[in-house]
């Protein structure tokens, strides 16, 4: 898209400024003519010269969907639709930048990842008990306020083309940097795909860098699909052990492998992160291991009283032992005669 649509219009909202842009679609800044300050987004998107009709029905059906969601942490959407052969999506306006743009200043604190995640998890959660699978989740789609709270942007918007090298991976809808192998194979998506696709963006906020990565769209999807998840310590050594063992989790092949929402993977990794301050309880085989080195001591020497008792109990013992003999020999003799 190019800037030819700023000061013009798209349906009822005249364009203002263009806020960013990626693949097929732009978004402006936009405001209703006799509204005075420009205070929306909208995201418009170019109908492709092929499947032009598949493309309006589905954008229009996941806009609707869309539109009914109504979360703390999710964009709203306020109006969508078609005009001049574009689709436009209408949204809130906020003002406090991308997680990608966090992301390319360096590896987020634990803290921060740690309160991002229970909102995005929250939202996420949300989106899907009432059947919405986002299929795009990466940092661009994840947008911040002033106060710092996190959006999840673009619920089921992306399409195909929309991720760069796409003519590598035609037909393919998302972002491959963060799909999930049945995303890359052509699956049917369940909730357990945006839960692989969390985990790529938590992994990235924790390292600063992408576990997966390729010369080409091609080689990348290689990696979701057969390779082994990096540990995030080689790239971030100061994160806790149990961090590799969530992500490892969260990035596991097999959907069936995965947590089973958003709030167990972000509950899992606030206890890997905050959990390493307690002592490590030792175990058993440690335990057993620290007694086996300890030095055997020789028992000190006995009190004279208590010398003394056992003396005479010993000598009781023979005394008794030598009586039992003598009855023994009598009744011997008397049987012998």
């Amino acid at each position: 898209m190019n800037d030819d649509l700023i000061g013009g219009a798209v349906g009822p909202y005249e364009l203002v400024d263009r806020l960013g842009t990626g693949g097929m679609a732009g978004v402006y800044l936009a405001r209703l003519p006799g509204d005075g300050q420009a205070a929306l987004a909208i995201k418009v998107l170019a109908l492709r010269s092929t499947d032009r009709a598949a493309q309006r029905q589905r954008f229009l059906r996941e806009a609707q969907m869309t539109s009914r969601l109504r979360h703390p942490h999710i964009l709203p959407v306020y109006d969508y639709g078609e005009s001049s052969g574009k689709l436009y999506l209408v949204m809130k306006l906020i003002h406090g930048g991308t997680l990608a743009e966090r992301i390319a200043r360096g590896p987020l604190e634990p803290g921060e990842v740690a309160a991002i995640l229970t909102q995005v998890a929250g939202a996420l959660d949300y989106a899907h008990a009432r059947g919405v699978i986002h299929r795009d989740i990466k940092p661009q789609n994840i947008l911040f306020d002033a106060g710092g709270d996190a959006y999840l942007s673009d619920f089921g918007i992306a399409q195909p083309g929309d991720s760069a090298g796409a003519e590598e991976a035609p037909g393919f809808t998302g972002t491959v940097a963060y799909a999930s192998p049945e995303q890359c194979r052509g699956e049917e998506l369940t909730p357990t795909s945006d839960l692989y696709t969390l985990g790529v963006v938590v992994y990235e906020m924790l390292t600063g860098t992408l576990p997966f990565q390729g010369s080409t769209p091609l080689a990348v999807m290689r990696q979701h699909l057969t390779g082994p998840v990096p540990d995030p310590r080689a790239a971030n050594p100061a994160l806790p052990p149990g961090v590799t063992a969530v992500l490892d989790k969260a990035l596991a092949k097999r959907p069936s492998a995965r947590y089973r929402s958003a709030a167990s993977f972000s509950g899992a990794l606030n206890r890997a992160l905050y959990s390493h301050s307690q002592p490590e309880q030792p175990s058993v085989e440690r335990i057993a291991l620290a007694a086996s080195a300890q030095p055997v001591r020789p028992p000190g020497p006995m009190p004279d009283a208590l010398r003394l008792r056992v003396t005479r109990r010993l000598l009781a013992v023979v005394a008794l032992l030598l009586a039992l003999a003598m009855v023994a020999a009598a009744l011997i003799l008397t049987f012998a005669r």
